[in-house]
């Protein structure tokens, strides 16, 4: 027989079971969703690195198929030189003459509506890329075969990303 003080002491525990099943609900709802974004985000980061690391070797590839006269004459899409690319405005913002890789990364090259027609890079759908030519290395020989540096850059912002990574090889100029 139940006392005149038990009487709703089932719905009482049974509401309180239910508010506990309801926040823990609750809480595995948000960390699921938290997991999904982060997700998300680490596959449009994978995506744009693959993107920009493509983009990256269709320039360098771009270069090492490319014949002397049109490295000689920088008549290559996607080449510029590095005394060319500091000249231009908005890509040496620390004015010391030299572009520094940090400072390629943020250059308005990228951006056809601040580049213009002048800009150098060049796309590979949906990545974009441009190679700077560093000239030829300190203590190589000037005359016959030379050994040129360049440091070719590699860039995707699709999906919210931004990803630019360079890599830098020598291709020997065969006159």
């Amino acid at each position: 027989m139940i006392g005149q003080n038990e009487k709703g002491f089932v719905l009482v525990a049974a509401m309180v079971m239910l508010l506990i099943v309801l926040a823990i609900g609750i809480f595995a709802s948000r960390q699921s969703n938290t997991e999904t974004m982060i997700s998300g985000v680490e596959k449009n980061y994978k995506e744009n690195l693959y993107r920009a690391e493509t983009a990256v070797f269709d320039g360098a590839q771009e270069i090492e198929d490319a014949n002397y006269d049109a490295l000689a004459d920088r008549t290559l899409p996607g080449l510029i030189y590095k005394d060319q690319l500091a000249i231009r405005p908005g890509n040496d913002t620390d004015a010391d003459g030299i572009v520094s890789p940090a400072e390629v990364r943020t250059s308005p090259e990228w951006d056809p509506a601040t580049a213009g027609a002048v800009s150098q890079v060049s796309w590979v759908t949906p990545a974009r890329y441009m190679c700077v030519d560093q000239g030829v290395p300190p203590g190589q020989k000037l005359s016959g075969d030379v050994m040129v540096s360049y440091m070719c850059y590699g860039k995707s912002q699709e999906d919210s990303g931004n990803v630019t990574i360079r890599i830098e090889f020598r291709k020997i100029l065969k006159q």
